[in-house]
Formats: C-alpha cells, sequence, structure tokens
C-alpha cells in the first residue's frame, strides 16, 4: 500500500530528525526515495485503484503512530508524516485549484519525474511531456495534467485531440470517402494469427536491421505525413530528432513545414525523402537533387496521389492551412487560394508513369522507393524500371475508398518482387504482434504515420522517440515469445 507506506516512513525519518522543520524535510525526502523504487514492473493506474482502501489504512497507521508515541517525539512524528504526505497534494490542487502550492519544487513531477516514469520511458525536461508552453496559458498549464502511457494508443491519440484544434485532429486522423479503408487498416492485422515455436533460445533477441544498406536499430520507421508544424511548432525537425535517438528511419515529406535541408541538418539519424511532383518537372528535379545534397539516403516516390482523395472531414471542416503554416519546399505563393487543402496540394501535378521510376533512379546515386503499391503486378513493372524497393501503402486510407488493406496486398507483392528487391508497408500497425506479423510475410520493415503524430503532438521529439522505443519492445517481446531472434530471420511460417 504506497500511502500507507509513505506513512510509516515519515514517521520513522520524523522520530530520527533534530527538529520538526527537519522531519517535514526528511519526510519529503522519505516521499521520492520510496517513488524511486519500481512498483515491481506494476503501472500506477493499478495502485490507483487502491487509493481509497490504502487511505484509509493509512489515516488509521496515522492513528496508531500518533497514540504510541512519546509526547517530546509526537510533533517530529507527524510533521514526518506530513512531508512524507505532502508530494501527493501536489497533483489534486493542480486538478481543484488551477495551481501548485510549490511549483519549484514539484512542476515536473507529475509530467517529467518519477511518476510519470513508472508508466513511460518519457524522462527529462518539460517538452518531452507537454507541448511548449503558449504565451496565453497561465504558468501552470503545461504540467498541470499528468502524462498518458505512451503505448496506450488510443488515449495518446485523445490527449493529442485535446490538444489540436478540431481541424487539424481530424485532417491527422480521417479518411477518404467512407473511410471503410482506414477503420479496416488494424483489423487486417489482427484478423491473422501468430504461430509461435517453442524450445528455442531466446535469451538475446536483436531488432537491428538495414534498409537499403543503411543500419537501423529497428525495422520500424517513420512515414512521410504532411504539415507536422500543425502538431508542433518545431514540426519536422522534432520528428527527426525523435526517429534519431530511437534509431529509427524518417521519411520528409515534400509537403513539410521546415525546409528540407533543415531538417536533414536536425539530427545525425538517416532520412530518406519523399517525392511529389511539384509544379512542373524542372522544380520537381531540382527538389530532387537538392535531396540528394542535403544527405537523404533515398528517396521515395508516392505514386498514390494522381488526384486529391474526398476527405469528408476536411470538407465538413472546409479545413485551411492556418496562418502561420507554409509548405517548405514548394516554390514561394501569396495565393489565397493556396491557403485550402485543395489549392496548397493542387500544386501536385498528376502526369508519372512507370518512365518516371527510371528518370528519377538516374537523375541521383540515391535508390529510388515507389510507395503506394497494392498490386503485384504494378510492383512487378516498378521494379523493372528501375525501383530498389517496394512500399505497400493505401495512404492511411486517404485516397481511393475503400481499397484493399496493406496486410492482404503485402503477400502478393512480396511474392513476385520479394526475391528482388526490399518490401515495405505501413497502415494500421499498432502492435508488436502486427509488426512481427508484417515480418514473417515478407516485410523488410513497416512505417507508422498517425502513432508518431500523436507522440509529436502530446511530447514533441521525445514523444515521438517514446512511441517507436515502445513499439521497438513490444516486438521484441512478442519475439521472444515466439521463438524468434533476429527480425532479418523471421520464418514465412510464424503467421496464418
Amino acid at each position: 500500500m504506497i500511502i500507507t507506506n509513505h506513512v510509516l516512513t515519515g514517521a520513522v525519518v520524523g522520530a530520527m530528525a533534530p527538529s520538526v522543520p527537519a522531519a517535514v524535510a526528511a519526510g519529503v525526502a522519505s516521499h521520492f526515495a520510496l517513488d524511486a523504487v519500481p512498483h515491481f514492473g506494476v503501472p500506477d493506474r493499478y495502485f490507483m485503484r487502491l487509493a481509497v482502501p490504502d487511505g484509509l489504512v493509512g489515516l488509521a497507521a496515522i492513528a496508531v503512530v500518533a497514540a504510541r508515541t512519546p509526547a517530546d517525539r509526537r510533533g517530529r512524528v507527524l510533521a514526518g508524516i506530513v512531508g512524507a504526505c505532502l508530494p501527493d497534494m501536489d497533483k489534486p490542487s493542480r486538478q481543484f485549484f488551477g495551481r501548485s502550492p510549490f511549483p519549484a519544487l514539484l512542476d515536473d513531477y507529475w509530467t517529467t519525474g518519477t511518476r510519470a516514469s513508472s508508466t513511460s520511458r518519457c524522462a527529462g525536461s518539460r517538452s518531452s511531456c507537454a507541448r511548449p508552453r503558449s504565451p496565453s496559458l497561465p504558468w501552470f498549464a503545461a504540467s498541470a495534467v499528468p502524462r498518458v502511457a505512451v503505448m496506450d494508443l488510443v488515449a495518446l491519440e485523445s490527449r493529442a485531440r485535446d490538444l489540436l484544434p478540431q481541424g487539424v485532429y481530424d485532417y491527422y486522423a480521417g479518411g477518404a470517402e467512407a473511410e471503410v479503408t482506414l477503420g479496416e487498416a488494424g483489423s487486417a492485422w489482427q484478423a491473422r494469427r501468430l504461430r509461435p515455436r517453442m524450445l528455442r533460445d531466446v535469451s538475446s533477441v536483436s531488432t537491428a536491421t538495414t534498409l537499403l544498406g543503411t543500419a537501423v536499430s529497428m525495422p520500424i520507421g517513420v512515414a512521410p505525413w504532411a504539415l507536422q508544424g500543425m502538431a508542433h511548432p518545431e514540426g519536422e525537425s522534432a520528428t527527426a530528432r525523435g526517429a534519431a535517438d530511437a534509431g529509427a528511419l524518417m521519411t520528409v515529406p515534400t509537403t513539410a513545414t521546415v525546409p528540407l535541408e533543415e531538417v536533414a541538418k536536425a539530427s545525425d539519424g538517416p532520412k530518406w525523402f519523399q517525392l511529389y511532383r511539384v509544379r512542373d518537372g524542372a522544380y520537381t528535379d531540382e527538389l530532387v537533387l537538392r535531396a540528394a545534397d542535403a544527405g537523404y539516403r533515398a528517396l521515395v516516390m508516392t505514386v498514390d496521389l494522381p488526384v486529391l482523395g474526398r476527405r469528408l472531414r476536411d470538407l465538413v471542416n472546409e479545413f485551411v492551412l492556418p496562418d502561420d503554416i507554409r509548405l517548405a519546399n514548394h516554390p514561394p505563393t501569396d495565393s489565397l487560394g493556396e491557403r485550402t487543402l485543395d489549392g496548397a496540394l493542387g500544386t501536385i501535378a498528376s502526369t508519372w508513369t512507370f518512365d518516371d521510376v527510371g528518370h528519377f533512379a538516374a537523375l541521383t546515386s540515391m535508390p529510388v522507393v515507389v510507395k503506394g503499391v497494392l498490386r503485384d503486378d504494378d510492383a512487378r513493372q516498378c521494379v523493372d524500371a528501375g525501383a530498389a524497393a517496394v512500399w505497400v501503402s493505401t495512404h492511411g486510407g486517404r485516397q481511393a475508398d475503400p481499397v484493399v488493406s496493406s496486410a492482404s496486398a503485402l503477400p502478393a507483392v512480396v511474392g513476385t518482387v520479394g526475391e528482388d528487391v526490399e518490401v515495405y508497408v505501413d497502415g494500421g500497425l499498432r502492435r508488436g504482434s502486427d509488426v512481427l506479423g508484417a515480418l514473417a510475410l515478407g516485410a523488410r520493415a513497416v512505417f507508422l504515420g498517425r502513432p508518431v503524430i500523436w507522440g509529436l503532438a502530446t511530447g514533441g521529439a521525445d514523444g515521438v522517440r517514446d512511441v517507436l522505443v515502445e513499439l521497438t519492445e513490444s516486438l521484441r517481446l512478442t519475439m521472444a515469445l515466439c521463438g524468434v531472434t533476429d527480425v532479418r530471420d523471421v520464418p514465412p511460417d510464424l503467421v496464418t
């Protein structure tokens, strides 16, 4: 019982203190010392269910201790108890009175300190747990709400939804038409079943791999997604730092809010550049050359957006780009029409063919990855045209709808080109079991979109890192349970 332990510990250190003030200080110190002890791997939310009976036992303990303590020590003992329980008054004070009675001491306690680290990997500066404070908010607002556990992705998305304007949230979360493809993405992975192998030595499990020759610590990368500056002031630069801290590869979008050169400099982590045709062929070629000069290691051609999908949430919201958001890699414009989504993305031309794959493969030394393939015959033509890898994707369910899920399309694509090139996949992967299933089906790696968005919106670079690291830990655990020791050697018969 956590409260009872604080009471009894406070009583002990208070009795040994030379004075009442010293007893209070010793009690506070004992509180943090106890909270530094792991709860045997049990999340705080389970302990919180015992809060009422724990509190009653704690009150009984105070009464017993007070009654049995000699009069000359009773003041110090009670002072020690008060000190030990004092930090637990911080969170209720913030919630009910709008501020903490001692912000200098405990401003980070509930957001980034001991209590937060018992349920997530987030630790360090406040920026790892909350968005930067807005000048319009009171001083206590950024640390008034405890963090959610990162791998509770439903809660993470809910927190992001609370932080983001409704139109921005819907832009990230929504799909096209009736959102059938979006709704089926996750369930398609969950419909598959793992077939664990037993009696294997899993004392050492490796998630390290290579993507087109680049070493990464996990087979999980960051998918390209537009307008990241709407989720966090630092936009793609924060995502780049978070991905690098996790040891993951990031795909930087053409539709970024930070110039591609600045994103490249934001971290030392490996990056690919995702390409749309912008304006005309000459400007698009210039983007590719800029990416090569900036050190990007591959070019990702997104080919499933000949025209913009019909996204009903954006239409209902009459979504327009916020005033402070610009498409940093697009030609400068003062056109008010380009504040709308159709206007901003309408600069993307729709004239790509398989010949363009060969064109970009020859333009620089960067290998070309073709993203947005759902058919095995298209995959074969991409490879024959010069693609070094194929990326199975439904564009997050934001283009044609309904279409076949990525989980369903992956096996045929792998069966056709998997012996010749690397194959990647995205769409609906939320658990380590989903990732392991994709690897068993032949994917070299998977890529995440929306979970990374929610991590960025709620925690900046550290939020991105936490999502990637915790999903990798989920993958590592599932691998051990299934008798798999290396992500580069996942047997096809592991999934059905």
